[in-house]
């Protein structure tokens, strides 16, 4: 990428058909890498191999299976391989599997590994590791969030030493997809499970050195990864930043990645010669989250009625500065190949008053929406639907907590609050993992058994017109009865120093920096 060039990634997305062809202490690490101690003097960029990319928030912790927030992912995708590796085009390509196949009824999947690869802590990838992978995933005494996208999968098991089987309990044609995921990073059978949030160890291009509680982890180049040329940098520092500090420390060199920009500080960061912005059209989207169980969400007209105070249009300007595409209250974009084209829902507080006052609230409706600048646009966003509904007689506090607690102790846990929801490649998990009745991270806890069987009957059809018919059925249940207002849908921006070369934004945000180096 040139200097200040506004990148634009075409994702126009392989349809899904043409993916069938396709605790005690932690163990010892082999050959370990001692943390590096600072240099005295920073060298001049084009010396440096080491890259420094910042965050707004913290992870929770390091262990694959239960990662939840973009941070954890990012740093698993530096440790850790998964089976494939979906690309910046949302298709699957080989990583630890080099070949696939399934069987004609969709419901066995054979997996070729790659041989000669050996985990950070020195033994050697088997199929054991991929069985005991998915073992933990979805076995519920773990807790993984992502044992509800895989609870087709009834078995997986070692056909030999490099072959592995899924045997699935209904047909999938997302499967590939999925096992991209980033709860899907493949670790070792013979590492201590609790050793994985204190020194994960996995077959990733970078080596895990230190983890400083809110302040960031360190990793060190992986000197026997299997990619070939791979990895070029010699040292990546993830860096927990405030993002109302990043912008500067980007323009002055403390940092060389933003992994998140926000659309206030685009024009200025696109302004400065020593810095790159990167816009790649994504599926990402920001929520206001009503808890279904909770008066007055448990009322479908008080659902209903706040979707109307929503100006699509008017939100997409104000929050993401004309940037993106308006949103229609479910998770599907329209850069996935099965988004169905539902007419826009109108701003209509009128509309919106008569539902309130057949629901009970004639005189209005008083909310506290919780909310946080955890992630760029939250905060625009709740200001911005406070004013849109109070023509309906909504009158909504907007409250502001700490970045530090609001995933731990906000978020899907308070009746009326903002949500941040990365794209996924696969419109199985994207579903899955936010809708399902059966998804410990459905934060609007609206379950809905026919959405459930719209989702199971979409994922087992070969056909992909048939699929699309059924997921555009299940977007139209999300849009009218579902829990969660979803104005818009975001691109994903990032900002970098104009020396960083050999780097591909993903539609995702997924870093990728195998190939990376600094020039």
């Amino acid at each position: 990428m040139k200097r200040r060039d506004f990148l634009k990634l075409a994702t126009g997305s392989t349809a899904t058909f043409m993916l069938l062809n396709g605790c005690s202490l932690p163990l010892p690490i082999a050959a370990p890498t001692p943390a590096l101690a600072p240099s005295p003097t920073e060298p001049a960029p084009e010396a440096r191999t080491n890259l420094r990319v910042a965050f707004p928030g913290i992870p929770k912790q390091l262990d694959p299976a239960l990662y939840s927030v973009i941070e954890e992912h990012q740093i698993g995708f530096a440790i850790f391989d998964g089976l494939v590796w979906v690309d910046a085009k949302l298709t699957p390509q080989p990583m630890l599997a080099v070949t696939w196949d399934s069987t004609p009824d969709l419901l066995s999947w054979t997996f070729t590994l790659r041989e000669d690869v050996k985990f950070h802590h020195g033994t050697p990838l088997t199929a054991q590791d991929v069985v005991y992978t998915f073992q933990r995933i979805l076995d519920p005494k773990v807790g993984s969030s992502f044992r509800s996208t895989l609870n087709f999968v009834e078995l997986v098991e070692a056909v030999d030493e490099y072959t592995v089987r899924f045997h699935l309990t209904t047909p999938s044609a997302e499967l590939p997809l999925l096992l991209g995921a980033p709860q899907a990073r493949i670790v070792a059978h013979d590492y201590r499970a609790n050793a994985l949030s204190l020194q994960p160890s996995g077959t990733g291009p970078f080596q895990f050195v230190s983890y400083a509680a809110g302040v960031g982890v360190d990793m060190v180049r992986n000197p026997t990864y299997w990619g070939e040329g791979q990895p070029i940098l010699e040292r990546i520092e993830y860096q927990f930043m405030p993002y109302a500090t990043q912008a500067a420390a980007l323009i002055n060199g403390e940092i060389d990645m933003m992994a998140q920009v926000g659309i206030e500080d685009w024009a200025m960061l696109d302004a400065e010669p020593a810095v790159t912005v990167a816009e790649v059209e994504s599926g990402a989207y920001q929520t206001i989250v009503m808890r279904a169980t909770k008066a007055p969400f448990n009322d479908l007209r008080v659902r209903q009625a706040l979707k109307y105070c929503v100006d699509r249009n008017a939100m997409q300007r104000i929050v993401l500065h004309g940037k993106g595409t308006p949103g229609n209250d479910q998770p599907v974009a329209q850069i996935d190949p099965f988004w169905s084209d539902l007419p826009l829902r109108d701003y209509d507080p009128d509309k919106a008053g008569q539902l309130l006052a057949a629901a009970g609230f004639a005189k209005g409706l008083q909310l506290d929406l919780v909310t946080s600048m955890v992630r760029p646009g939250m905060t625009e966003m709740a200001l911005a639907f406070q004013e849109m509904a109070k023509p309906a007689g909504v009158k909504i506090r907007v409250v502001q907590v700490s970045p530090s607690v609001y995933w731990s102790d906000y978020a899907g846990k308070v009746s009326f609050h903002t949500g941040n929801w990365g794209f996924r490649p696969s419109i199985d998990e994207t579903l899955m993992v936010a809708y399902s009745s059966r998804s410990k991270e459905n934060e609007s806890n609206w379950r809905n058994p026919a959405l459930d069987k719209l989702i199971d009957d979409a994922r087992g059809q070969r056909n992909p017109a048939q699929r699309k018919e059924l997921y555009g059925q299940a977007q139209q249940l999300l849009m009218e009865e579902g829990a969660v207002i979803i104005p818009y849908f975001k691109p994903t921006l990032l900002a970098l120093r104009g020396n960083i070369q050999n780097f591909t934004p993903h539609p995702a945000g997924w870093l990728d920096f195998r190939t990376t180096s600094l020039g």
